[in-house]
């Protein structure tokens, strides 16, 4: 697979108008959902100038991830004319770009795509890296692709739009990244004031993105290294899944800072972390947890969710965990008595949270 993906940070716009501009595409697609057609159309039509596209609209939210929604997009990407040799562009945050980049992977056998993020979830991780799916029966990113966009626009003018929750949502995979780049630079996290400024943020997309790039090209098909990134995805996407059932508002994000302080529980009792290393990681998170009752009155059902999860082997749930802040280790199976003490331990610090 390849992972030629152009990343345009610098003057995105007028970058990204010369590549439309040189690339010899015959008809030109625009998918956004109903919250970034409001917000974020306009820069998109200037850089596109005299351009005729065909704009797509789908509503916001992790609930339409589906193949539902897929079945939708194909049907009007058909019934547009669309051929092999148009480009798909995904305008929204991560739940459109996952959708938008399987979508257009699977019609004809796949059709160029181009993201454009508007989120700091899909700026500083969901644009980048080649990850691209859907949700089924409850299981978070089921059915989907490794393949890569042609290009990533990124214009942090849009972060201006979000409100507060949404750049906390992101900021969570800022985090993690901290965590995984050796030498960590988490700490230098804790010092940061909320809200934080915007060249600070434009700093740390550019920093986190560094740290998934240089994952994802060493390992685009998560055969070994890539796997780290997956560090609090597995408690967090069965969290995120249980919400999801249940009707209750849970943010991608706010599930991985949930499953981040129970992957890091894991990490610190199994490789014997040294004093403080803990409880200076969750003490960062917690101004980054869900503001509502969003744990599962249960352990079985969420217990049951990991079974979903891609990561699996058989019946044994793997982990990626830390053995310390800037060494990941994957494929880890620590057993369930240990994933109930991070399941309480998850507990406690949302109630020292909401305190």
């Amino acid at each position: 697979m390849s992972t030629n993906t152009r990343l345009f940070q610098s003057r995105p716009w007028e970058q990204f108008a010369a590549f439309i501009e040189n690339a010899g595409y015959t008809s030109f697609f625009l998918v956004s959902d109903t919250n970034t057609e409001k917000h974020c159309l306009e820069p998109f039509r200037l850089a596109f100038g005299e351009r005729t596209f065909v704009h797509i609209r789908i509503e916001a939210g992790e609930r339409y991830k589906t193949l539902d929604k897929c079945a939708f997009l194909w049907r009007e990407w058909l019934h547009s004319g669309i051929d092999r040799k148009s480009i798909v562009v995904a305008l929204g945050g991560g739940v459109v770009c996952d959708l938008v980049g399987f979508s257009a992977g699977c019609i004809l056998r796949g059709v160029d795509c181009a993201y454009v993020p508007t989120t700091l979830m899909a700026m500083a991780d969901a644009a980048w890296g080649g990850k691209c799916g859907v949700n089924l029966d409850g299981a978070k990113n089921a059915v989907g692709l490794f393949r890569n966009p042609v290009a990533v626009v990124v214009d942090p003018v849009f972060l201006q739009t979000l409100p507060d929750r949404h750049l906390r949502n992101g900021f969570v995979e800022i985090i993690k990244h901290s965590l995984l780049q050796d030498p960590p630079f988490w700490q230098s996290l804790q010092s940061l004031e909320w809200p934080i400024r915007d060249e600070e943020i434009e700093s740390l997309v550019r920093q986190s993105l560094r740290v998934k790039r240089e994952i994802t090209e060493a390992d685009p098909l998560e055969r070994n290294v890539r796997k780290a990134l997956n560090l609090g995805h597995t408690i967090g996407h069965a969290l995120e899944s249980c919400a999801l059932d249940d009707g209750r508002d849970l943010l991608h994000g706010e599930a991985v800072a949930l499953g981040l302080l129970g992957e890091l529980y894991i990490s610190a009792e199994r490789y014997t972390w040294k004093p403080g290393w803990l409880e200076g990681i969750s003490g960062l998170l917690r101004n980054f947890l869900p503001e509502n009752g969003a744990f599962p009155s249960s352990y079985d059902d969420l217990h049951q969710r990991l079974f979903y999860d891609k990561k699996k082997s058989g019946r044994r749930i793997l982990y990626s965990l830390l053995e310390r802040p800037g060494k990941p280790v994957w494929d880890v199976e620590p057993g369930d008595d240990v994933l109930h003490r991070a399941l309480d331990y998850i507990r406690i610090e949302m109630e020292r949270h909401q305190e």
